[in-house]
């Protein structure tokens, strides 16, 4: 019999209660956890409902869903009500046990187990991998015959070990869960909640992870009353008006200098909502730096800073937190990162490259979780920003008489009232407009090709299903026209000239001349140099082919190219390019497709490269995919530039 985890359990829950199709990336959203341990999940759950009578459907492009008769859940829903007596996965219970050793003074393998609701051999078998984490964090492990178990180590990293756990683990649910059952932790907790309340209430902001960092600080004031104080010379604790306020309030609850300083630090250094002191030398900074950043997107397209003072305080005060966190070698986990890697590349890499060049000005490094933070804020800020400039231009053609044309204009006006709809023109008046101008999208009632513009056949009186896939379109040539402003202005900057060799060698491009390969065996062909090198493993390109199920629409951000990639933890060993030219386009992606002439394969090991920015603004070029339209030979290829 399969037993599930308590994430698991939920999941299943949430697919009955919603009765349709759920993509993967919703369930990864909503659960705070990336794609992969959703799909990891899902075969758990696929087996045990097959046990039970029951057929997950996992049908690709679309989503999962379960549709069974209510007798069949009836056999189930006693095993997911089970709620006292929850199984955690290993990688669960090895978070579960490495915490609890960190909290407890003394802890036996017994309640170990007892905890994690498995035997006591389980516990000291996942004990071993435990014990091999935390020495990598120079924290011991000690077995007392009689007492059980203690660990050993400096105060300053049995703490940043426990921040680890808390804010960059994907389990970290798990534990707040079980700490809030302990009677003991719970009362630690619900004082650390009124601290956090005064806090909030005296200084006129918000924490945006309430539960987490009550947790934390319920740790910290733990470790203090058991008489682990930290060593003043061990950590290295900036001073100013944020810190000093935070320290006057805490001083009611703590009593040690050193450590109020300290735990302020800490504090400040999480994500609020609100407004914080503006006239110390970590403001300045925040404010400097968010000011490069927005300088450098209104160069790409100016936009109207008034209109959106909301967001761009909202990225100083994220930017002060963040230059905490890195000064005090403090990492969080951003549960979307995977989302923003690879639906706003083009804005990730951008705000990677920018905090790149100013990061020695200010002895910071930002990592990829505080750099996917703020390219939320910059993408925000840049699509509110230029809205006017992405209006897609809709022209309507329809031959079904004035009472028709009327309603389907109508009805277009208020779903998508946001674009400019031109039209309904019959089929002679809109070849003599199109002769003297552009426009993004033709809608037609009947077959009229157009050459060089995208169609969209409709039904006269609009269906569900043509509203989809307009409003699918339109968000595709949103998104290439805001591509296309960055990959632009790029070109309009003098510099050197560079070429596609620089990049890829003769031998990591093939040709495809098959007329009916599909976009997954298009990118094993694509990705096959670079496996035969050793550059990759296997296994990367499963994960590419998973990201592209998932986001697929996102990796074609220029024309007729698709930039394919995962993440260096799947398989990557160095930096490697290599790319595959398809005689024949094909349709990319499970769904909302996209025509492809070109897959470009990344292996990015070092994430300081700017490979994939550097080859688009490449294959961007209009005349360059002219160029592969029209020959087919690796020198033309390796020939191309920017």
């Amino acid at each position: 019999m399969i037993t599930l985890t308590s994430r698991q359990k939920e999941i299943i829950e949430y697919l009955i209660e919603k009765g349709r199709f759920v993509r993967s990336s919703e369930l990864a959203n909503y659960y705070f956890v990336s794609t992969r341990t959703i799909r990891k999940d899902l075969d758990v759950i696929e087996v045990f409902l097959k046990e039970n009578g029951i057929v997950l459907i996992r049908k690709q492009g679309t989503g999962i869903c379960i549709r069974t008769l209510s007798d069949d859940l009836k056999q189930i829903e006693p095993l997911l009500k089970e709620r006292e007596n929850q199984v955690l996965s290993k990688n669960e219970r090895k978070t579960v046990t490495a915490s609890m050793l960190l909290i407890y003074p003394n802890i036996t393998f017994q309640e170990l187990a007892d905890i994690c609701c498995v035997s006591k051999q389980t516990i000291i078998n996942d004990c071993s991998e435990v014990e091999s984490m935390l020495c990598e964090k120079h924290i011991e492990i000690v077995r007392v015959h009689g007492v059980g178990l203690h660990i050993v180590g400096e105060e300053l990293a049995i703490r940043r070990l426990f921040m680890e756990l808390i804010l960059c683990n994907d389990h970290s649910k798990v534990i707040i869960e079980i700490c809030r059952k302990n009677q003991i932790m719970q009362k630690q907790i619900e004082q650390c909640d009124e601290i956090l309340m005064d806090l909030e209430k005296h200084l006129h902001y918000k924490f945006l992870h309430k539960q987490r960092v009550a947790l934390v600080l319920a740790f910290m004031l733990n470790r203090i009353n058991q008489g682990n104080l930290l060593n003043e010379t061990s950590a290295a604790l900036m001073f100013n008006e944020d810190i000093e306020k935070i320290a006057t309030i805490l001083k009611a609850y703590i009593l040690n200098d050193f450590e109020i300083e300290y735990i302020s630090s800490i504090l400040a250094s999480e994500r609020v909502e609100g407004r914080l002191s503006d006239g110390d030398e970590i403001f300045h900074e925040a404010y400097e730096i968010s000011e490069h950043l927005i300088s450098a997107l209104q160069k790409i397209h100016d936009f109207d800073r008034e209109s959106l003072q909301d967001t761009i305080h909202g990225l100083h005060l994220h930017m002060k937190a963040a230059i905490y966190r890195c000064r005090n070698d403090i990492h969080i986990r951003n549960e979307l990162i995977e989302q923003v890697y690879y639906t706003i590349p083009v804005v990730y890499e951008f705000t990677k490259r920018q905090l790149q060049l100013i990061e020695a000005d200010y002895d910071l490094t930002f990592d990829e979780n505080e750099i996917s933070y703020i390219a939320l804020y910059l993408a925000s800020i840049f699509e509110t920003g230029i809205q006017e400039s992405l209006r897609v231009r809709i022209m309507i053609i329809c031959a079904f008489g004035l009472a028709t044309s009327s309603i389907l204009k109508a009805r277009m006006y208020q779903i998508f009232g946001d674009c400019d709809i031109i039209g309904p023109y019959s089929i002679e008046e809109a070849k003599a407009y199109l002769l003297e101008n552009s426009v993004d999208l033709v809608l037609s009632t009947n077959d009229f090709p157009i050459d060089g513009v995208s169609v969209i056949y409709i039904h006269p009186l609009l269906k569900q299903s043509d509203i989809e896939l307009i409003r699918t379109t339109l968000f595709q040539k949103s998104f290439a026209k805001m591509c296309s402003l960055f990959f632009s202005k790029r070109r309009d900057i003098k510099r050197e000239v560079h070429y596609l060799r620089e990049y890829v060698t003769s031998e990591d491009i093939h040709i495809c001349r098959e007329k009916d390969i599909v976009w997954e065996d298009a990118i094993r062909k694509a990705a096959e140099p670079l496996l035969k090198r050793g550059y990759i493993e296997e296994s990367y390109i499963q994960a590419m082919i998973n990201a592209v199920n998932d986001f697929g629409t996102y990796m074609v951000f220029t024309p007729k190219v698709a930039y394919i990639h995962a993440r260096k933890e799947d398989g990557v060993h160095r930096n490697c390019v290599s790319l595959l030219l398809l005689e024949n386009e094909i349709s990319f992606g499970s769904f909302n497709t996209k025509q492809v002439r070109m897959i470009v394969v990344f292996g990015i090991q070092d994430t300081e490269q700017n490979l994939m920015m550097n080859i688009a603004n490449i294959l961007n070029k209009s005349e360059n995919i002219e160029k592969l339209s029209t020959s087919y030979g690796v020198d033309t290829i390796l020939d191309l530039h920017d």
